[in-house]
């Protein structure tokens, strides 16, 4: 068995805060998820599992490496009270408490307590993402090929030039909707989704309620998120269009390791972010067209190649249908009154 860190100063022994379940019963609960065989992990970077023991429900989050769920972990320690309580990691595996609650849907007003929540966290700063970070994701886009090698100079050379500025980093939740947050039985304001939890720019946090939220809810979450950050440098449009860069670099490369560039091309999103990382980074026009044609083109051709099948299919599909048909009507016709 793989090493454990506990929710307390990664001691192996001391389950202090972890809702008395020792070391010995994590080891269970993550047994019982590898019982159920391997992970789906295709399209997205950590799976889900819900695991019963002794009279009680834990949820295990499945990560794609150890580094990925040491790195969540230690997130997590920062605002164990904004989440649902971690109680360990062994190997690639984060063990959850599962905390019944209401959720934010079912609230009144839900908007407000998502922005309360997310300035709170926003108040947690971190060190800045470092060049050599932003190189491993911008080598994560070129080996799975969602750019080529000719936009990378123009990513690199723009965000070096956006670190010497001063940017305020914290940490961000990057799928800030009601449905992934609960009230628990002391009426506190909880997040069932861990894997969002990561640090950024300020203003992170809004990037994909513009795209899911209506327009006035988007105005009401933004104005009262700004409003408690204080963070006035979210309405210079050129601030946004860094978070927006930044945020497009960091989804593509989360998806670049956990599926392949044939499911990226079918996602109009995956289509949106690219374009808006090559806009902002103000990539050269020839280059821009040629990793348009580099991305839709095969996409094209397997909807041509798709439909083409579909086609050739349609006729031999429709006459059995007809003969299994006609074939049933007359098993049944002498049962017919």
């Amino acid at each position: 068995m793989e090493s454990v860190a506990t929710h307390q100063e990664y001691s192996v022994e001391d389950t202090r805060g972890c809702d008395g379940v020792s070391r010995s019963e994590l080891a269970r609960i993550v047994d019982e998820v590898e019982k159920r065989g391997p992970d789906d992990l295709r399209n997205k970077h950590a799976g889900t599992h819900l695991v019963d023991l002794a009279g009680k429900t834990y949820k295990v989050r499945s990560y794609t490496s150890i580094e990925e769920a040491q790195k969540q972990f230690e997130l997590l320690e920062r605002v164990s009270h904004k989440f649902v309580p971690c109680l360990g990691r062994i190997g690639r595996f984060l063990i959850l408490k599962h905390v019944p609650g209401e959720s934010l849907v079912a609230v009144s007003d839900p908007l407000s307590r998502v922005a309360e929540f997310l300035a709170e966290l926003a108040s947690e700063e971190t060190s800045p993402i470092s060049t050599a970070e932003f190189a491993d994701a911008c080598r994560d886009l070129e080996v799975a090929k969602v750019f080529g090698h000719r936009p990378q100079k123009f990513f690199k050379e723009y965000f070096r030039n956006q670190l010497s500025k001063p940017i305020r980093w914290c940490l961000q939740c990057y799928d800030a909707q009601p449905a992934n947050f609960i009230l628990d039985a002391h009426g506190r304001c909880l997040c069932v989704d861990e894997k969002h939890l990561v640090q950024g720019p300020c203003g992170l946090s809004l990037i994909r309620p513009l795209r899911k939220f209506a327009i006035g809810d988007y105005e009401q979450l933004s104005r009262q998120y700004c409003d408690q950050t204080n963070n006035d440098a979210y309405a210079d449009p050129a601030y946004r269009d860094f978070v927006f860069f930044f945020y497009s670099i960091w989804i593509l490369a989360l998806y670049a390791r956990c599926t392949s560039r044939g499911a990226m091309q079918k996602r109009q999103a995956m289509l949106l972010l690219r374009r808006k990382a090559m806009q902002v980074a103000k990539v050269s026009v020839s280059t821009r067209v040629w990793e348009e044609v580099r991305w839709l083109l095969p996409y094209f051709c397997n909807r041509l190649r798709s439909n083409a099948r579909r086609r050739i299919l349609f006729f031999p599909r429709r006459i059995g249908r007809i003969f299994t048909r006609s074939r049933q009507s007359a098993m049944q016709g002498p049962d017919r009154p």
